[in-house]
C-alpha cells in the first residue's frame, strides 16, 4: 500500500508500507482507501510486472513523484497544477510512449509504463474497430467476405496503420478500411482481391508514371514522383494504371519512413497539355481516391511542377483543386520556374536537396536507372 502524507504546505512525503497481501480482496478489506490515496496508485499497481505487486508499484510511485517535483517544483503538488488533458494531448502522449519504448537511455520501469499504455490503447481501439466493421455489414461486405470465405484476416499491425491514419477515431478508420477493400475489389476483381498484390499481376509498361525516390527528404518522409506525360501514349487503361498505382503506394507503406512520417508527392506536369489533362481526368480521380480515401497513409504535401510559359496553367490548377477538400488544397504548392529554380527552392524551403530530387525536375537522381533495378529485384523476390 502507498500512503501520501502532507508535509508543510506545498510538499508531500512518500512512505511505502508493504504488508503481506495475497489478493486484491484482502487489500480492500484491510485498506478501503487503497486506490483513493493517489490518482496514480491504481495505474502503477496494474502496470507492475507481476499481477498486483505492491512493492514494485510503490517504487514506481515514489520515482514518479520525485521526478515530478524535479520538473515542476512545489507546483507539482498543487491541485490545479495541470488542466484536464485534451484528445490531442493523449495522441501526443501515445507518440511519446512509442519513442520511449525504443529509448535505451530510459530505465526498464519507464519503458514498461510506456509499453503498458500503448498496449492498452491498441487493444481497446482494435476491439472497437472490429465491432464497428461487424455492425456495418452492408458497407464492409467486401472485407467481411474475404474474412469469411477466403480466410484472409487483416493483421492487427495493418489495422493500427488505419487507426493511426485517422488519429485513433475508430469510426473513420473503419470507413477507410471498408473503402480500401472496396477499391481493391474494383481494381483486381472477385478472384484476386483477397491476395497479396505482386508484380505478376501488374502491367509495368508505363512504370515511369509513378515511382518512389530511394532517399527521403530532410524530415525523413518518403517521396513519390508522378510523371503525367508518361500517359501521352496510348496502350493503357484506367484499370492497368490504377493497379500499378495501388502497387507503388503499397510499396511506399512498406517503408518505415512513410508509416511514421508520411508521403510527399512531386507532380511533374512538364511537357503536358490541356488535352492530356482531359484524357487522364478519370485516372487522376481514381488515384486521388486511392491515396486520400483508401490507403493508411499520411499525405503531407504535393509539389506541382509546370512549365513557365504554359498558357493552360490556371485551367489545370482549377481542375485539380475543384474536386479535392480544402484541407488537401492547402497542401499543394505550385512551381512554375525552371529546373535551376526548382533545385534551389526545394533544397532551401522544402528539405529536398539535389540528391533527393529527380533529374527530370532539376535534381541529381536518375530514376530511369534506379527504378528499373528496383522493380526487377522485387519481381525476383516474388513481391
Amino acid at each position: 500500500t502507498v500512503y501520501l502524507a502532507p508535509k508543510g504546505e506545498n510538499s508531500l512525503t512518500l512512505t511505502a508500507h508493504y504488508p503481506n497481501i495475497c489478493t486484491k480482496d484482502d487489500s480492500f478489506q484491510n485498506n478501503p482507501v487503497l486506490f483513493k490515496s493517489s490518482a496514480h496508485t491504481k495505474i502503477f499497481l496494474q502496470s507492475s510486472s507481476e499481477p498486483f505487486d505492491p512493492k514494485e508499484a510503490a517504487r514506481k510511485l515514489v520515482r514518479y513523484w520525485t521526478k515530478r517535483e524535479e520538473m515542476f517544483g512545489e507546483q507539482a503538488f498543487s491541485d490545479g497544477a495541470f488542466t484536464s488533458p485534451t484528445y490531442n494531448d493523449y495522441l501526443q502522449y501515445y507518440a511519446k510512449c512509442e519513442k520511449a519504448v525504443l529509448d535505451c537511455e530510459l530505465d526498464d520501469t519507464m519503458r514498461s509504463i510506456a509499453q503498458d499504455y500503448i498496449t492498452c490503447v491498441n487493444t481497446t481501439k482494435l476491439i472497437a474497430l472490429d465491432q464497428i466493421i461487424e455492425n456495418h455489414k452492408e458497407d464492409s461486405a467486401a472485407y467481411l467476405k474475404v474474412v469469411q470465405r477466403r480466410g484472409v484476416i487483416m493483421s492487427d499491425e495493418m489495422k493500427l496503420l488505419f487507426l493511426k491514419r485517422e488519429d485513433f477515431f475508430e469510426v473513420k478508420a473503419a470507413a477507410r478500411i471498408m473503402a480500401y477493400w472496396k477499391f481493391k475489389k474494383l481494381l483486381f476483381g472477385e478472384e484476386e482481391y483477397h491476395k497479396d498484390v505482386t508484380l505478376d499481376v501488374i502491367d509495368t509498361d508505363r512504370n515511369r508514371f509513378v515511382r518512389l525516390l530511394p532517399e527521403t527528404d530532410d524530415s525523413r518522409r518518403t517521396i513519390m514522383v508522378i510523371c503525367v506525360n508518361e500517359l501521352e501514349k496510348d496502350g493503357w487503361t484506367d484499370n492497368s494504371i490504377g493497379r500499378y498505382y495501388w502497387y507503388v503506394v503499397h510499396a511506399a507503406i512498406e517503408r518505415k519512413s512513410c508509416r511514421e512520417n508520411g508521403l510527399v508527392v512531386l507532380l511533374n506536369y512538364k511537357g503536358g497539355s490541356r488535352e492530356l489533362s482531359k484524357k487522364i481526368s478519370s485516372i487522376r480521380q481514381l488515384c486521388r481516391s486511392i491515396l486520400f480515401e483508401c490507403m493508411p497513409i499520411h499525405f503531407r504535401i504535393s509539389h506541382l511542377f509546370l512549365e513557365p510559359s504554359a498558357h493552360w496553367h490556371w485551367w489545370l490548377i482549377l481542375s485539380l483543386v475543384s474536386k479535392i477538400s480544402s484541407i488537401i488544397q492547402k497542401k499543394i504548392v505550385v512551381h512554375t520556374g525552371n529546373d535551376h529554380q526548382h533545385r534551389r527552392e526545394m533544397a532551401r524551403y522544402y528539405g529536398i536537396g539535389a540528391g533527393q530530387f529527380p533529374v527530370d525536375l532539376g535534381g541529381d537522381v536518375d530514376l530511369d536507372l534506379t527504378w528499373s533495378v528496383w522493380l526487377e529485384k522485387r519481381r525476383a523476390e516474388g513481391l
